[in-house]
């Protein structure tokens, strides 16, 4: 029997990381179209006598790009550390905005019908470039901002979670409703 694929990504979310180390209630964008983790590895090679005697692998950050259908003012206000009316339904970009560390997740839905969760403890996200185009004979071409974010070891130093049910675990339920830390 094959191993389970992943078949579906969807709950892209975010809570907000306080002093001391607690999370807000995760609040998810809709319209989650794809995930991308690169972890940075820096490879340092000991030579000796004319060969490779050594090899450490170094992990670094986490860099994370989660393209989503739209991204609406409130979050774009909650990620990016700018002011958002609600009233007024408008969006406040100043010089000294500095976006807050976040914790994100998501999940991702497998062929055999269950489910693996992600959960990355501390980092921050930066403003989407955007780019937008008029129709063209009756096409229409989405426009689809990708949140670019990086993240660090948070003062546990731990960076994050990965749980796959389709490897025998069990979740907690509603996995992604608190930012899940082990124990």
């Amino acid at each position: 029997m094959a191993a389970p694929v992943p078949v579906n990504i969807k709950n892209f979310c975010y809570a907000t990381l306080a002093e001391g180390g607690t999370y807000g209630t995760p609040v998810v964008i809709p319209g989650l179209m794809e995930v991308k983790l690169d972890m940075k590895v820096e490879e340092s090679k000991l030579i000796g006598d004319g060969q490779t005697r050594v090899i450490v692998n170094t992990e670094g950050d986490i860099t994370i790009e989660a393209t989503v259908n739209k991204f609406p003012l409130k979050d774009r206000a909650a990620l990016l550390g700018r002011t958002f009316d609600e009233t007024k339904g408008t969006l406040l970009t100043k010089e000294s905005d500095t976006a807050p560390y976040v914790a994100c997740g998501f999940m991702i839905e497998l062929d055999d019908g269950k489910n693996a969760y992600t959960w990355l403890y501390k980092g921050r996200f930066m403003q989407p470039s955007e780019s937008y185009k008029q129709k063209e004979d009756g096409k229409v071409t989405f426009s689809t901002p990708t949140l670019k974010g990086t993240f660090i070891t948070d003062d546990d130093g731990e960076k994050g979670i990965v749980m796959d049910e389709s490897e025998g675990t069990t979740p907690p339920t509603n996995f992604l409703a608190t930012v899940y830390k082990a124990a």
